[in-house]
């Protein structure tokens, strides 16, 4: 099965030996490990206009422009849409398989995304379709609820707060539940154990957890 992650380059530091790590990871697992990034999402006919909606709303929103790393955390859906394989798993390039297979996935349906860590996006299941209803529905709820989204939200912008500020929404539409035996290496762990150095802190604990040098 094919699992794909996507990267562009925003100036974090050491993400190329995190993508290694990552593709390592999967592989032992028997997984395809697939990295996609802007060029990708270019090759879906909905790119340009995603890209100005989704500028717009940030701004409605947040009252300033887009970061490149919230660009980049919506942009993502439209590169698992313009796949043309069949339902493959997509995980952000710091989550680690720590001993689940492929007979995991028999239960879940492609006809939309199975978020696998409740309401954070960094792992999921679906197909093409099912990526694209989700990178239009970021559009067309956000656009539908801007003045509540302003009053709720808390965080920048990016798909996780899209999920939290709309879940009562999305929850009848996709599926969210917990799956066992995944890690999660995020920014956000690191920072609780330093502000500084986050991104060595991150590959530090990976190899640490799974013994690689």
């Amino acid at each position: 099965m094919n699992i794909f992650t996507y990267y562009d380059d925003i100036g974090f530091d050491n993400q190329n030996r995190i993508l290694d790590l990552w593709k390592k990871n999967w592989s032992s697992f028997g997984f395809n490990p697939v990295v996609l990034s802007n060029r990708d999402a270019q090759k879906h006919q909905y790119f340009k206009e995603f890209c100005q909606e989704i500028r717009s709303i940030y701004k409605r929103i947040k009252g300033e422009n887009i970061s490149k790393y919230d660009f980049c955390c919506h942009l993502r859906w439209l590169a698992y849409a313009a796949q043309k394989n069949a339902p493959f798993l997509v995980s952000d390039y710091d989550v680690f398989n720590s001993g689940f297979s492929f007979e995991l996935f028999d239960k879940y349906e492609s006809s939309t995304i199975n978020f696998l860590n409740n309401q954070c996006p960094c792992i999921a299941y679906g197909s093409p379709p099912a990526f694209e209803m989700f990178a239009k529905d970021i559009i067309k709820i956000s656009q539908d609820n801007v003045e509540n989204i302003k009053k709720i939200s808390k965080d920048p912008y990016h798909d996780q707060e899209f999920i939290r500020c709309n879940y009562t929404i999305l929850k009848d539409k996709y599926k969210f539940s917990q799956i066992k035996n995944i890690i999660h290496y995020s920014h956000h762990e690191a920072y609780k154990i330093s502000e500084m150095a986050v991104e060595e802190i991150r590959i530090h604990l990976i190899t640490r957890d799974f013994k690689w040098q």
